[in-house]
């Protein structure tokens, strides 16, 4: 991973795994770079997730070093750099041509997702998945039931947390 952290350039888009520790710090295990647009990318369409590092205009931005042009888009009546946003449209000459920017809700925000083997298990409202604790008993089950919740289990799970407490809105298991 250090390498990986090493071509980082400012503004950069790049996606960050990790564990979350008792402090509320990241504890980095994968670093991915988005990659940067090319100047000459035309079609395709796509959906970028980030921050708006700046402001051009109330509806042209840059997300990261991707310049987004909201004119012709469905967008919040107001941006602001910081602001996390998810941009949907297509590439024209290495402008992102947006036809939908929405702000990403504090709930949004906060959502942890993890997935693994369940390493420890006392109850469906007390497991640990990769060193993560986690409550399930107000959540959604897919690909299995609350009963399939066992040691060993591979499952998908997202959640908020809670002090040390991932509160899981959905488990999903995995094959």
């Amino acid at each position: 991973m250090g390498d990986a952290v090493g071509t980082m350039s400012a503004g950069q888009l790049v996606r960050v795994e990790g564990m979350l520790n008792e402090a509320g710090v990241l504890q980095v295990s994968r670093v991915r770079s988005m990659g940067l647009v090319p100047t000459s990318q035309t079609g395709g369409t796509v959906e970028v997730e980030g921050f708006v590092t700046e402001m051009t205009t109330p509806t042209r931005f840059r997300l990261g070093l991707t310049e987004v042009d909201a004119s012709a888009a469905m967008m919040p009546p107001a941006l602001a750099v910081g602001d996390r946003i998810e941009v949907y449209g297509s590439w024209n000459s290495g402008t992102l041509m947006a036809t939908r920017v929405s702000l990403e809700s504090e709930d949004e925000l906060q959502l942890t997702e993890v997935t693994g083997t369940v390493s420890t298990f006392t109850s469906v409202a007390d497991f640990v998945v990769r060193d993560q604790r986690c409550d399930a008993s107000h959540a959604v089950f897919s690909h299995g039931l609350s009963t399939d919740l066992k040691l060993g289990a591979l499952v998908h799970v997202k959640g908020t947390r809670s002090g040390s407490m991932l509160l899981l809105t959905s488990v999903e298991f995995e094959d």
